[in-house]
């Protein structure tokens, strides 16, 4: 009995303090997943009304042109593009999938 007791108050702290151990790094690596999760769908949201934009045909035709082309063609045609839009495709100016439209993959 001597031996238990000196399990659980020993070095190691027994399975109470792994648990602990382990809590605290799962809460670190849960805390880095709910981050990386919610970066995902802000970006999923961000692509989806880039693609609102793409077939919002009161812009003018989206094929054969960047976004930034088709809304700067849209502002000097006084249609009054979101301004959101500019600024997320220059925010992601190195992100194909943000600075292209919907049709960017098929030919002309």
């Amino acid at each position: 009995m001597g031996n238990t007791a000196g399990t659980r108050g020993g070095r190691h702290g027994g399975d109470k303090g792994e648990t602990r151990g382990r809590g605290r790094h799962g809460d670190k690596e849960t805390e880095v997943e709910a981050v990386e999760s919610l970066e995902a769908a802000i970006e999923r949201r961000d692509l989806d009304q880039l693609r609102a934009f793409d077939l919002a045909m009161e812009y003018g035709p989206c094929t054969g042109i960047t976004r930034l082309e088709r809304w700067t063609r849209a502002e000097s045609l006084a249609l009054g593009p979101p301004c959101w839009v500019k600024a997320m495709v220059e925010g992601r100016s190195e992100d194909v999938r943000f600075t292209h439209s919907v049709w960017h993959g098929y030919p002309l």
